[in-house]
C-alpha cells in the first residue's frame, strides 16, 4: 500500500507541476497579447491624429486658395 500511495502522490506532484507551468505560460501569452493591443492602440491613436491635423492643413488650404480665387 505505501508504494501505491508513493506513486500517487509522485503522480500528482507531476501533474500538479505540469498545470502550473501551464498556467504560468498562458499568463505570459495574455500579457504578451495585451502588451501588443495596447500597442496597435497607440498607433492607431497616433496614426488618427496625423490624419486629422493632415485633413485639417487641407481644409485650410482649400480655405486660401478659395479666399485667392475670390479677391481676383
Amino acid at each position: 500500500m505505501p508504494k501505491i500511495l508513493k506513486k500517487a502522490k509522485t503522480e500528482l506532484a507531476d501533474k500538479h507541476a505540469q498545470f502550473e507551468a501551464e498556467k504560468k505560460k498562458e499568463k505570459w501569452g495574455l500579457l504578451v497579447l495585451k502588451k501588443m493591443l495596447h500597442a496597435a492602440e497607440d498607433k492607431l491613436a497616433k496614426e488618427r491624429r496625423q490624419w486629422h491635423e493632415a485633413c485639417k492643413k487641407d481644409k485650410d488650404d482649400i480655405h486660401k486658395i478659395q479666399h485667392i480665387n475670390h479677391t481676383n
